[in-house]
Formats: structure tokens, C-alpha cells, sequence
């Protein structure tokens, strides 16, 4: 995966304080194993993760591609008897898969991606579509919605701009006021992030932008790697969009170039079990592959962060009911 290679480290690197952490083990036969990884903090207080929170998956790699349940023994142990308060694995969920979670660690939450397999070429693809995902495309090529592309970083301020609309439609779904979906965004997606992930991917970061009357309405970022496109972000003024059908011709069209280039598959991103959003996906024929992310703590940190998590929530939840009665 892109996100498992040194370049995706230069980018973490460049817009944030994490810093190079990787292992690497010399197995018997000649083998070797790699687990891309960053940390911060020092000593007791250290903080590794492979990769942190919203920068995609790391896990273990196999000189010969093949990682087995005595690899991973072998990195669980290493990495149960590394000092610092907490120590998180993302491995990735496609095949071939690195195995059972890492001997000795917690499973945190489960994930869910979805990913549309492109071998059959482009008339498969298309056929696998659903019937709504089909209108769809036609609908947004109907209504005039014109899509640009761009491999330079110049179309990120628009998305950032469709971010924080996003976030706060987000925050008004959740209960929680809109100020605090706009401060969510800006932490999330600095202008510093977009920025050194441009930089560091160069061509093989892609913007996909649709525009209704000449405004910017739905934006998805395509990181390419070898192999398989991966949307990393996504985002859209559901006014827009929604009337217009544009996010599925975004996709059909990312979907359309990354089989013209010989992509093996193309992938949705994560989203919740259950939700409207994956309902959605699954809809461009994408199959759904669940895992879960495995922690090593010292210190209950999960448990901390979550209850923590859980009072930011329920304070939230609060405040904008408290709103939503100063507005009648």
C-alpha cells in the first residue's frame, strides 16, 4: 500500500511532530520483516503508532510478501517489551492479509473498508454498479456538473473549504454545536497536512473536484500506489451535491482512470458498519473487509480516552440541544 512506504513517512514527518520509529527483523531463512512506524514523546511517556489516527495503514511487511503467525509472534513480543505508555498497529485489511491480531495485544474497535475490484476492466466495473449508482452518473452528467482534475495541489484549499462544511454538518448530525465542527476540522486537516501530503505525493496525489454553477460541490483525494487507488479523504456541500448526484460521478471517473492505468482495485476508504455511507459505497460493487487495529498499553489509555471521548459527547450533545432551544 502507498501508506506503507518511506514516502508516506516523509509526509507524516513534514506535517506533524511524530517522528521515524521502524522496526526491522532478520527472521530465519533469510527473511526480513519491516513495521513502518512513528513515535512521539520519549521514555515512559513515548507514544508509537503504525500510523497514527486518520493517516492510513501501516502493519507488518514480509521480504517474500508473505507474513505468517510466527512473524508476528516475533513483532508482538518485540513490541509488548518496548517501553512507552502505548503502542498501535493499523495493519491493512486487503490481501493478502498479515494474519490474527498481534499475539499479546488489545483489539481496539473494529474497522470497515470497502474495495471495488477492477481486474474484470472497465464494462465489468461499470455493470457492477448498481442501477441507482448508473442514474446517478448519467444524472450528474445531465445536470451540467463539470469535474476537474488535479495533480498539483492547486484544487486542496477547495476541499479544505468542503471540509469544514462537511464538519459541520457532522456536528449538527451528531448534537454538537457547529463551533465545535469547525474547530474539529481545523485540527483534523490543517492547511500544513494537505500541504506536506501534496509535497511528499506529488502526482500520485489526486484531487477530483465537481462544480454546480461554477461552486465547488463535492471533492474527493486519491492517493495511487501500486497497484490500487485509495480515496484518503472526501468531502462535499450536500446542497450541491446532493441535488446533482456529483459525488458518484467523482467516483465513477477516479474509478474509470485507475482501470486505464491497470489499478488491481480501488478503494472506498473506512466508514462505519452499518451506516448510510457504506450502504452507499456498496452500491459501486465494492466488498466490505472488516479488521481490527491491536494495541500494546502500559497504562489504560484507551480506557481513559474513551471515557474521555464519551464526556466530550455528552457535554456536546448538551450544548447544542441548549442552542437549538435559544434558536425557537
Amino acid at each position: 500500500m502507498v501508506t506503507q512506504t518511506p514516502r508516506w513517512l516523509r509526509c507524516l514527518e513534514s506535517a506533524t511532530s511524530w517522528r521515524d520509529s521502524g522496526r526491522l527483523y532478520e527472521v530465519p531463512g533469510g527473511r526480513f520483516l519491516v513495521l513502518p512506524m512513528a513515535s512521539r514523546g520519549s521514555g515512559p511517556f513515548r507514544i508509537s503508532a503504525s500510523w497514527p489516527h486518520g493517516w492510513g495503514y501501516g502493519g507488518v511487511l514480509a521480504s517474500d510478501g508473505v507474513v505468517t503467525p510466527a512473524d508476528l509472534a516475533i513483532v508482538g513480543a518485540d513490541l509488548a517489551a518496548t517501553p512507552g505508555l502505548r503502542t498501535t498497529v493499523v495493519p491493512s485489511p486487503f490481501p493478502p492479509r498479515q494474519g490474527p491480531a498481534l499475539p499479546g495485544a488489545r483489539a481496539d474497535h473494529p474497522y470497515l473498508t470497502q474495495v471495488l475490484d477492477l481486474s474484470g476492466g472497465a464494462g465489468a466495473v461499470w455493470r457492477g454498479y448498481s442501477g441507482n449508482v448508473r442514474r446517478s452518473v448519467r444524472r450528474a452528467e445531465r445536470e451540467g456538473v463539470e469535474v476537474r482534475r488535479d495533480a498539483a495541489g492547486g484544487a486542496l484549499p477547495e476541499f479544505a473549504h468542503l471540509y469544514r462544511l462537511s464538519a459541520v454538518r457532522w456536528a449538527h448530525k451528531a448534537g454538537r454545536p457547529a463551533a465545535l465542527g469547525r474547530l474539529q476540522a481545523r485540527l483534523q486537516e490543517p492547511p500544513r497536512l494537505l500541504e506536506a501530503v501534496s509535497r511528499g505525493m506529488g502526482e500520485d496525489l489526486i484531487t477530483w473536484t465537481a462544480y454546480v454553477g461554477g461552486q465547488a460541490a463535492a471533492s474527493v483525494v486519491i492517493l495511487r500506489g501500486d497497484g490500487h487507488s485509495l480515496m484518503w479523504r472526501g468531502a462535499q456541500d450536500q446542497q450541491l451535491a446532493g441535488r446533482t448526484h456529483a459525488n458518484a460521478l467523482l467516483h465513477h471517473l477516479a474509478i474509470e482512470e485507475a482501470v486505464a492505468r491497470g489499478d488491481r482495485s480501488y478503494s472506498f476508504g473506512e466508514s462505519d458498519p452499518g451506516s448510510s455511507l457504506a450502504a452507499y459505497k456498496s452500491k459501486f460493487g465494492a466488498v466490505d473487509f472488516t479488521w481490527a487495529a491491536c494495541s500494546f498499553e502500559r497504562f489504560p489509555v484507551s480506557a481513559t480516552g474513551a471515557a474521555a471521548l464519551r464526556a466530550y459527547r455528552s457535554a456536546s450533545s448538551l450544548a447544542g440541544r441548549g442552542r437549538g432551544r435559544e434558536r425557537r
